[in-house]
């Protein structure tokens, strides 16, 4: 009875360390008196460790040097430099600008592929979503972002098929059906690739396409999967031990000093990992697209094949899937630390990851920084779809049916120019994104180390809350303003203008979203790590140092699912958005004009959430589930720990 007390008092321990990580802190703190007691009972080699304090590490960023930084670390450098590479080649496709003009120089008018052919992408997301997340759960993130991309090299390639292969249907007397076909519809069915109808041809390749744009959230999972999660600076001796740490069995034979300066540089090293790998992903997409779209026009001007633009995307497709196969090791996505030669890194089962998914969600929601920044997405996201797909219909609108008004939006130029710009947006306010919040932390930190404030305090509303609150409504006013002024603009060229404001808020804040919501879900995620290593502690099993097995493959498979979710919330409310200008057959600029009132009232509710949070306090406080408060019980519970830590032998 006594061992089954204790074990599940161990339990409760490791738990409340884990849960107590909060997912957007940078740790600046020093470790507490109990983890210099335990630094001062190991082996007298440990006394010439260096200190770890003084100057307080630099802010995580999201620029040009930040992303500089993170590639020339040795920690998360090369996996970083295998993400860019990857990125790069997948959106490098000098033939995206000139995907509608290919289908009706073969034949397919603009109203087929209005009518019969896009809506096949829009319908296939969300089954495309959903099978992201099962083939993630079973196969791992790494398998299905090989599957997306063969999936992207098939949807090329049944494109490439289409423009070298179609061909009338010819009856067996010899004539064309569409010869003798008047109507518009006869003549599109009667276009065959291969025997099969040219429409069904090209739905089954837009599928494939929703497959290949699915894939990037298990891509995501990857990318914010490995960096550990940052634990709360408050107690390091808690927070960095969330497990005894074993030789063999049972209880800890001494506290190491140094592993825990380098879990604390380790843990640094994956805050600043975060914006780094957000922002140059995003960098690379956007360098990559502008580059690929000007190369696309050129080789269009210099008489180049249409077709040899599409066989330039296969080539490049086909160049990151050589990367993922051959970077992106399994190492990778199952990486275990410190764990016994007898332990086993399982593939989780779809049951068992659905509840772990359930529970990281409802930990990362109890987040207020972390649950805006999931209700900005969905409420941006299929705005941002909308604008992609019909912005150059608006600018035909205001050309007022004048080709020569219009040529110079139609192609590759522009689509260059506002990826570039967006590009320099991205940096920009990845450069200056981070710093306020490191300062707000170690602000309030340092102030409750200098009042004594204990634990009950750290319920205060943090700044950064109010400041993510602050930062959504903002974006998506900028984001509405840009909505409102290309409707309202009656000359093609201010309307590309805002039509690029629009791109740029949104790509440049797309990636502050993702790194906070990486994190946090990463946080998440650890925590439940955590937690069933604590079981293992607490029956008498072995455990790793921090009573983890930390196994990157079931982080990025929750993070699939997280990042999945996201995109099927935006896809609903585009469907539902969607239905209504539908059903009032709305123009172009009444459809603009829709999407910014949705987005105004969105930002409208963040910045009266912000204002009302700050100041009622206990708007940010967080769920007692997911960050459960200190008992009694519990301190006795922390006292035990620290104990423990101190043994130098047993």
């Amino acid at each position: 009875g006594g061992a089954t007390a204790a074990a599940r008092r161990r339990r409760r321990v490791a738990m409340r360390a884990g849960a107590s990580a909060d997912p957007l802190r940078v740790p600046l703190a020093e470790p507490t008196a109990d983890a210099h007691a335990g630094s001062a009972s190991g082996d007298d080699a440990h006394d010439d460790a260096p200190s770890t304090s003084g100057r307080p590490p630099s802010s995580p960023s999201g620029g040009l040097r930040g992303i500089l930084r993170a590639l020339r670390d040795p920690s998360c450098g090369p996996r970083l430099r295998r993400l860019l590479l990857f990125t790069s080649l997948r959106e490098f496709k000098p033939s995206e600008p000139f995907l509608v003009e290919l289908y009706e120089t073969r034949g397919l008018t603009s109203g087929a592929l209005t009518r019969d052919v896009f809506p096949s992408w829009t319908h296939a997301r969300l089954p495309a979503l959903i099978l992201v997340c099962a083939f993630a759960a079973r196969l791992g993130c790494r398998r299905t972002v090989i599957l997306g991309t063969v999936s992207g090299m098939v949807t090329v390639g049944m494109t490439v098929s289409f423009a070298l292969f179609v061909k009338a249907h010819v009856s067996k007397e010899g004539q064309a059906e569409d010869e003798a076909a008047s109507d518009e519809d006869q003549h599109e069915e009667a276009l065959h690739v291969f025997g099969v109808p040219a429409l069904a041809w090209v739905r089954l390749s837009q599928a494939f396409a929703a497959f290949a744009f699915a894939s990037h959230q298990a891509f995501l999972g990857i990318a914010f999967s490995t960096p550990s999660p940052s634990p709360s600076p408050r107690s390091y001796a808690s927070a960095y031990v969330s497990a005894p740490y074993v030789s063999r069995i049972g209880t800890p034979t001494r506290f190491d000093a140094r592993r825990i300066r380098e879990e604390k540089e380790s843990v640094e090293n994956a805050s600043k990992a975060f914006p780094a790998t957000s922002h140059g992903v995003k960098a690379a997409t956007l360098l990559s697209t502008c580059v690929s779209a000007v190369i696309g026009q050129a080789l269009l001007r210099s008489n180049a094949p249409l077709v040899s633009l599409f066989a330039i995307t296969f080539l490049t497709q086909m160049g990151s899937l050589i990367v993922v196969l051959c970077s992106f090791t399994e190492e990778e996505e199952t990486r275990v630390s410190r764990v016994d030669e007898d332990d086993e890194v399982d593939a989780p089962s779809l049951i068992d990851v659905f509840r772990r998914t359930v529970r990281a969600s409802r930990a990362i929601v109890s987040d207020p920084s972390v649950a805006a920044w999931c209700l900005w997405s969905v409420a941006s996201a299929p705005t941002h779809a909308f604008v992609a797909a019909n912005w150059q219909t608006l600018v035909a609108d205001a050309g007022g049916g004048d080709e020569t008004k219009t040529r110079a939006f139609a192609y590759g130029a522009w689509l260059a120019a506002q990826r570039a710009a967006a590009f320099l947006a991205t940096l920009f306010v990845g450069a200056f994104a981070y710093g306020a919040l490191v300062t707000h932390h170690s602000r309030e930190e340092e102030e409750g180390e200098e009042e004594g404030e204990t634990s009950e305090t750290s319920a205060r509303p943090p700044r950064a809350a109010t400041t993510t609150l602050a930062s959504c409504s903002f974006s998506l006013g900028a984001l509405s303003f840009s909505l409102l002024g290309a409707s309202f603009a009656r000359r093609t060229t201010v309307v590309a203008v805002f039509v690029t404001f629009f791109f740029c808020v949104f790509e440049a804040t797309s990636s502050v979203c993702a790194a906070a919501v990486g994190l946090g879900a990463a946080s998440a995620s650890g925590f439940e790590t955590r937690a069933d290593a604590s079981e293992r502690v607490g029956d008498g099993g072995s455990a790793s140092f921090r009573g983890e097995k930390k196994s990157a493959r079931r982080r990025a498979t929750s993070l699939a699912f997280v990042f999945a979710s996201l995109s099927a919330f935006g896809y609903l409310v585009d469907v539902g958005t969607q239905g209504v200008t539908d059903l009032r057959k709305l123009g172009v600029r009444e459809r603009f004009e829709t999407r910014a009132a949705f987005v105004t009232i969105a930002s409208a509710a963040f910045g009266a959430f912000a204002v009302f949070g700050f100041f009622v306090k206990s708007v940010f406080t967080a769920r007692p589930e997911a960050r459960p408060s200190a008992t009694f019980e519990d301190d006795a519970d922390d006292a035990e720990f620290s104990s423990l830590l101190t043994v130098e032998d047993l």
